[in-house]
């Protein structure tokens, strides 16, 4: 969940609502994040305030520690066995025993 604010002048912004967005991780560089978002929507908005989606297919850069205050969760895979093959295979440069067979 992401919280939304207006800046009403140089000191002072003010929150008004909330958006949920999901997002993949493109890069990471330790301080700032970036993400393509897949899906956003408003979860709530103040009286009298109009808060917008972001836009589907947008990338959008963040600094960590933002993404973070929103709490993001990770969305579960249909099939982990396939992520956990993906991540071995980025993480050792090495593929597969079953593409090693096949060359």
């Amino acid at each position: 969940m992401t919280q939304v604010f207006v800046r009403l002048g140089q000191d002072q912004s003010v929150h008004v609502g909330e958006r949920l967005i999901v997002a993949d991780v493109l890069r990471f560089d330790g301080e700032w994040v970036d993400l393509l978002v897949r899906d956003s929507k408003v979860v709530s908005e103040k009286s009298g305030w109009k808060v917008r989606p972001v836009a589907t297919g947008t990338e959008v850069r963040r600094k960590r520690q933002t993404v973070e205050k929103g709490k993001p969760e990770r969305l579960l895979w249909s099939d982990q066995s396939v992520r956990a093959l993906l991540i071995r295979r980025r993480l050792t440069d090495t593929p597969p025993a079953s593409e090693e067979a096949n060359e």
